[in-house]
């Protein structure tokens, strides 16, 4: 079934009958779905036509941009959602070609399983693809691995560990491995205790989680790192977290710069996760791990914490 379209183009109908909808002003219509005509369609029809070929041509009668809906809808009938939900699972069997696409949808929609076939169908011949997918925690990255264990040419990985791949490794003038502490979860206290000079005592990290800045203090190091690029300030308390009282005028404030320590220190030992995704950033050292595939997949972005942001 064609339908000549108020842009003058002439489109084929997906399905025969109308899809039922209503829209978020809770409107409702009887809509046509339509898509490009299929390459039999437009072998046929330049057969039946010939020379009056193509009817792309044809002026409209009213002569109206089509526009896409960009407004949720809610598609009311059974047919109907299985017209459009098929489309939606055959949209992401198509293999990208712009350097970014998104696909939205709400919780259980079928993203994950859309995207798992999709995986199957362009890493398997003729497509032969080789595709990164970036998952957001271990669990994730475990059971897709299992589910796709024979497509050799899908790597399925999280974004810490595809950051610890990317970061150069630190030798010593013997040629050994750097041996700087990894902080996998740095809170507050560790960072005091760690980084702080004078809090060496459980007394004096008290005193300055209490009254010294100490409170807060890794959240700020860490959305340093992970928001280099935004403007912050700090506050009064924060200031003197390099202090060791009030009336130290030995110390400067502290003010959270990349340049200055702690920070300095920890981009240069790349001793936190944040600390190895901002390197990656800098240095661009994910480059060459992304050249490596066709195709590179993010699969359940919105469950990427802010320190894992692509």
């Amino acid at each position: 079934m064609l339908f000549h379209c108020s842009d003058g183009k002439l489109r084929q109908a997906c399905y025969d009958s109308a899809v039922k909808i209503v829209l978020s002003d809770s409107s409702e219509f009887f809509v046509r779905v339509l898509h490009d005509i299929s390459q039999a369609g437009v072998k046929n029809i330049s057969y039946f036509f010939r020379d009056k070929w193509p009817l792309q041509d044809w002026p409209a009668k009213v002569n109206r941009t089509i526009c896409a809906v960009l407004d949720p809808i809610r598609v009311l009938s059974e047919e109907g959602r299985e017209i459009v939900d098929k489309i939606h699972r055959e949209s992401l069997m198509t293999i990208p070609v712009d350097p970014l696409t998104i696909n939205n949808a709400p919780p259980g929609a079928g993203k994950t399983t859309a995207l798992k076939s999709a995986i199957r169908a362009w890493t398997s011949s003729p497509h032969n693809k080789r595709i990164l997918v970036i998952v957001f925690n271990k669990s994730n990255q475990l059971l897709l691995q299992k589910e796709l264990a024979k497509y050799k040419r899908c790597c399925i990985t999280t974004l810490d560990a595809l950051c610890f791949q990317g970061v150069p490794r630190k030798f010593d003038g013997d040629g050994e491995a750097c041996a700087a502490e990894f902080h996998v979860n740095l809170n507050n206290w560790k960072f005091v205790k760690t980084y702080v000079p004078h809090c060496k005592s459980t007394q004096d990290i008290l005193i300055k989680m209490k009254n010294g800045g100490g409170a807060g203090s890794a959240n700020i190091v860490q959305h340093r790192l992970t928001h280099p690029r935004a403007k912050h300030t700090i506050c009064m308390k924060h200031k003197n977290l390099m202090k060791r009282s009030l009336e130290d005028t030995k110390n400067k404030d502290w003010d959270a710069s990349l340049d200055t320590f702690p920070i300095q220190d920890i981009i240069h030992n790349v001793s936190t996760f944040t600390a190895r995704r901002y390197v990656c950033d800098r240095d661009c050292h994910l480059t060459k791990i992304f050249q490596k595939y066709d195709i590179i997949l993010v699969d359940e972005m919105q469950d990427l914490s802010s320190s894992q942001e692509i």
